[in-house]
């Protein structure tokens, strides 16, 4: 069984979820979303990450544009596109490319992020972990 602390789920919903709108994504969304996720992983630098665009997540209860499950110390994600969105009657490329950015950067930090967590980490690993961030982010912003 995997701990609580290694075990993370993001989801991104960035718009007004009061909206009654609504839209279905198709597989061509999920083949847009895949690119767009590609792209990012190798912009962001996550590509040590082991990771897994599953696929569209189909559950009534899904509130989300996007989700991604981690598991840090397996260097392991995997990320689903929302089946419903709940902001507008249209997803554009642009969308599709914001929420897949948007996912990516959850592994960007998601190192920084389980070491802040551990209550035994030390003060040299939360140190080497923000260096590492900020090298990454280093090469992407010129």
């Amino acid at each position: 069984m995997v701990k609580a602390s290694l075990l993370r789920r993001t989801g991104f919903n960035p718009h007004n979820s009061s909206i009654k709108e609504k839209m279905k994504t198709t597989n061509e969304h999920f083949k847009i979303f895949h690119k767009h996720c590609e792209k990012w992983i190798k912009i962001l630098g996550v590509e040590h990450w082991n990771i897994k665009i599953a696929g569209i997540w189909d559950d009534e209860d899904c509130d989300f544009q996007a989700r991604t499950v981690f598991r840090n110390r397996e260097m392991g994600a995997t990320i689903w596109l929302g089946d419903e969105w709940n902001f507008c009657n249209k997803i554009t490329d642009k969308d599709l490319d914001d929420t897949a950015k948007h996912e990516i950067l959850h592994l960007l930090v998601a190192q920084l992020e389980l070491v802040g967590m551990e209550r035994w980490t030390s003060e040299e690993e939360v140190k080497e972990q923000a260096e590492s961030l900020v090298n990454k982010l280093g090469k992407i912003i010129k």
